[in-house]
């Protein structure tokens, strides 16, 4: 017996990132499951993220999302122009681009569209043009955001991904450190339109996480104690209020060596970090 369209859709996200060939190739034979057009969205996702962040496959994700415009579910559906515009971008065939952006007519495509392909391009490791995309996702957004504007959180999970990636990344340049701040930035900004306290008091943690990694621990203090303060203030649970006082440890560790190394060298054996 076949699984229905939502299990299938929970197993692919629960194996896409470790089974990512296998991902793919069920989402090309599973096509059949889309019964209505609200399924598309998801289905969507899952082949923009699957075949372009992991596998960077661009010509086989449009070429997917190409037959699901077949279905007689499609309807003209928003979300495959926006992932055909989002993976002809990552393809750089700025003809193709051109042509689904304009069949997206969607109020603030462009910003999802640039922010969801700054998300693929970096997890190809593609930091050069998943920075133009970002920024031009951060061009195209409005000055003043409602709660509900779907642009918010595509600019917040895009920035919180592009920090992430930067900050496990070894010998950054000076570009890249700049990009990992406006990244963190970014995220904690929108992610107070789009999201509740937790994903703001996240976006604080990240913040500081992106700080320690530039270098710079005394503003990665101040962010790890507004993460220790919105966790006190709503009650978290243990999961949360384990990460904020996991950010103060990392933080006061790395200003204990901070302090140390301008400790004379006499007293240098006094100054032992555990």
């Amino acid at each position: 017996m076949k699984a229905s369209y939502q299990d299938f859709i929970n197993e692919c996200w629960s194996n896409h990132d470790k089974e990512s060939n296998l991902v793919a190739n069920n989402l090309i034979s599973n096509l059949d499951l889309i019964e209505t057009t609200e399924q598309i969205p998801g289905y969507v996702s899952l082949v923009t993220h699957t075949f372009g962040g992991h596998l960077g496959k661009w010509s086989e994700a449009i070429e997917l999302l190409k037959n699901i415009c077949e279905l007689k579910a499609f309807k003209n559906n928003q979300a495959v122009y926006r992932g055909l515009a989002t993976m002809s971008y990552c393809l750089d065939d700025e003809n193709e681009f051109n042509k689904y952006v304009e069949l997206s007519t969607q109020e603030g495509r462009n910003v999802k569209i640039y922010a969801v392909a700054a998300t693929e391009l970096i997890g190809q490791g593609d930091f050069m043009k998943a920075t133009m995309a970002f920024n031009k996702a951060l061009a195209h957004a409005p000055e003043n955001m409602e709660k509900d504007n779907p642009c918010a959180s595509a600019i917040a999970i895009s920035g919180n991904n592009l920090a992430c990636e930067l900050e496990e990344k070894p010998n950054r340049s000076d570009s890249e450190v700049e990009l990992m701040l406006i990244a963190a930035k970014a995220a904690r900004k929108y992610w107070e339109i789009a999201g509740g306290w937790t994903e703001v008091e996240r976006a604080e943690y990240r913040l500081a996480m992106s700080y320690l990694q530039a270098n710079d621990p005394f503003s990665a203090l101040e962010h790890a104690r507004l993460c220790e303060s919105i966790c006190k203030e709503n009650n978290a649970n243990p999961f949360e209020s384990f990460f904020a006082y996991e950010a103060l440890t990392k933080v006061n560790r790395a200003l204990c060596k901070e302090f140390k190394s301008k400790v004379k060298p006499e007293f240098q054996s006094y100054c032992a970090i555990p």
